[in-house]
């Protein structure tokens, strides 16, 4: 992890995202975009699991080259070929 601000990102995911409906939104080599209500966080140093009691969506840290956090809404990881955006 590069440029990640790994403490910041962690307190606002887990004040601000947890228990919400998170849009989630993956651009790649194919790019989708869905939500997850109600929604569990689990952080570690090396992954961020979202999920609830249907689907869940795991997000290798180890492949994120920069964070960028906008205000308490918007997350925005930039690893080496994919884009992950978080949103409340």
């Amino acid at each position: 992890m590069l440029d990640i601000n790994y403490l910041r990102m962690k307190r606002i995911l887990l004040k601000d995202f947890k228990n919400q409906r998170i849009y989630i939104e993956t651009q790649g080599t194919f790019t989708t975009r869905f939500w997850i209500d109600k929604a569990r966080i689990l952080i570690n140093k090396h992954k961020i699991v979202i999920s609830n009691e249907d689907i869940d969506c795991t997000i290798l840290l180890d492949m994120i080259k920069k964070a960028k956090i906008d205000g308490r809404l918007r997350i925005e990881l930039i690893g080496l070929d994919s884009r992950y955006i978080l949103e409340i």
